[in-house]
């Protein structure tokens, strides 16, 4: 398949789950300052792709069909339809991927006034999630996940939870740890570390924790400075660093199942994804003035490197890149890798539904009383760490990759010099733009003669996906253009 027309392809899947708009606002001066970026508040639901239905914790019983960017509340279900993709970020960062057919329901979103202690509960009613939860600051800050027939207590890590149609319910840490325990039985809950699983069925404790058996097939990108990485599949969800435009703020996100990211501060660093897709987009971010990269991808199977494609290119300090490539895996079980594809520049932000909370960005609180606050348990939340890992027998935080992944060959991967990276014919990547609201919104803005650039800067994403459901549940458009020009929702 030539490039031009996976990116066609590409660009039709990232056009179904736009990014809401204002949601994500990115203006980069003239000048080349670091971008402007929205941070969101609240526990919101981003459409990958395929079909999304949201059920309203004030109208049980009523599916409608959910809005790219719209907020979530205690009480609210969210399901994903056959092929269907979706991404809960909740207000503190943390995140948790639906795959298809999947249905959770949000039970509880609370913080304290410093934003110290948190406390999030999901359930897991059927099908299947990745979720990534950020380091908890405070030892009373809970992370749970319930299922039919169990519950999970996690702290600062990712990990797997999957639902049959009888109940019973898998657990698979990618990095981290959990206590998994039977409902209603927390006296009973197994420790499960990286690279365990455990299962439970209803009325019984879970299984000791065994060994996750590694996957059959794998890619490992790896790239040395001065640039960051960061990967979507076919589903638009990614793993990386995502950053909405070069020199603006950027976070570590991890959307795709099982898979790892090393993190911008390594170097190399490295990105494994498990069972690989078909193809991928990668994007790739300069950090500092840029400079020379390598970049190379590996493909596994069993253990054991495959093939191999290796790029070298050079990275401008003002331009985010963008290239791809198409993967295979043969009647053996082999991973081919596809050439990567010559990098070009591309708009932002990048692919994908990645948010970023402004916790994350601003971790102090504006309240300068409760800064002591927020910096003791800074200096405590280390202590807290390392005395839960002895608890679970001196576990360590090596991610579950590091079992069955191949260091990079360096010597190999920057042997290859730029002059000679273009030797190699390449499929020229030709990368579209996102379109940055769903078509819901997109049509009750038009009806209503707002003007789009002006709807950015006055209103949220979720006062306009307040605006599409005020619409669909009433059937009577509301003041769209009064809410427009006070930024606010009027109804």
């Amino acid at each position: 398949m030539r490039w031009s027309q996976w990116s066609h392809q590409a660009a039709g899947v990232a056009a179904t789950m736009g990014i809401a708009l204002g949601f994500l606002q990115v203006a980069c001066a003239p000048t080349g300052a670091p971008a402007a970026v929205t941070l969101i508040d609240h526990t919101t639901l981003s459409i990958l792709s395929g079909e999304v239905e949201v059920q309203a914790g004030l109208a049980p019983d009523v599916w409608l069909g959910a809005i790219n960017g719209q907020t979530l509340t205690v009480g609210d279900h969210v399901r994903t339809l056959a092929n269907a993709h979706a991404l809960v970020t909740y207000f503190e960062g943390s995140t948790t991927t639906l795959s298809p057919n999947t249905e959770v329901v949000i039970q509880r979103l609370s913080q304290d006034e410093a934003g110290i202690q948190t406390d999030i509960s999901i359930k897991v009613v059927a099908g299947k999630t990745w979720s990534r939860v950020v380091r908890l600051l405070d030892a009373t800050s809970r992370f749970i996940t319930e299922t039919p027939s169990a519950v999970a207590l996690v702290r600062g890590t990712e990990f797997e939870v999957s639902v049959s149609p009888t109940g019973a319910s898998s657990f698979e840490m990618g990095s981290g740890e959990m206590a998994v325990a039977p409902l209603g039985a927390p006296a009973l809950a197994v420790p499960v570390v990286a690279g365990e699983t455990t299962t439970a069925v209803t009325g019984q404790p879970p299984q000791p924790p065994q060994p996750a058996p590694p996957p059959p097939s794998g890619l490992r990108i790896t790239i040395t400075s001065p640039a960051t990485l960061y990967a979507c599949d076919p589903s638009n969800r990614c793993t990386g660093w995502y950053a909405p435009a070069p020199g603006s703020p950027g976070i570590v996100v991890n959307q795709i199942p099982r898979s790892f990211y090393s993190g911008p501060d390594a170097d190399p660093q490295e990105l494994v994804l498990p069972e690989p897709a078909s193809q991928y987009v990668m994007s790739l971010n300069p950090l500092g003035g840029g400079g020379a990269y390598h970049l190379d991808v590996a493909g596994l199977a069993g253990g054991n490197i495959s093939t191999t494609q290796t790029f070298a290119g050079a990275i401008p300090r003002d331009a985010r890149l963008e290239t791809g490539l198409i993967v295979q895996v043969d009647a053996t079980g082999r991973v081919q890798v596809g050439t990567i594809a010559e990098p070009v520049r591309a708009p932002d932000p990048p692919p994908g539904g990645a948010l970023i909370a402004r916790v994350q960005l601003t971790p102090l609180p504006p309240d300068p009383a409760l800064i002591p606050t927020v910096q003791t348990a800074f200096a405590r939340a280390t202590q807290t760490r390392q005395a839960r890992l002895q608890t679970l027998g001196n576990a360590t935080e090596t991610p579950a990759v590091r079992r069955w992944v191949p260091t990079p060959d360096l010597p190999r991967i920057q042997a290859l010099t730029i002059e000679q990276a273009r030797l190699t014919p390449r499929p020229q990547a030709t990368p579209q733009p996102s379109p940055t609201l769903q078509p819901a919104a997109l049509h009750v803005l038009q009806q209503a003669g707002v003007d789009l650039t002006q709807a950015a800067g006055a209103l949220p994403g979720g006062s306009i996906a307040a605006l599409v459901g005020a619409r669909e549940l009433s059937g009577v458009a509301p003041p769209v253009q009064t809410a427009v020009h006070s930024g606010k929702v009027a109804t």
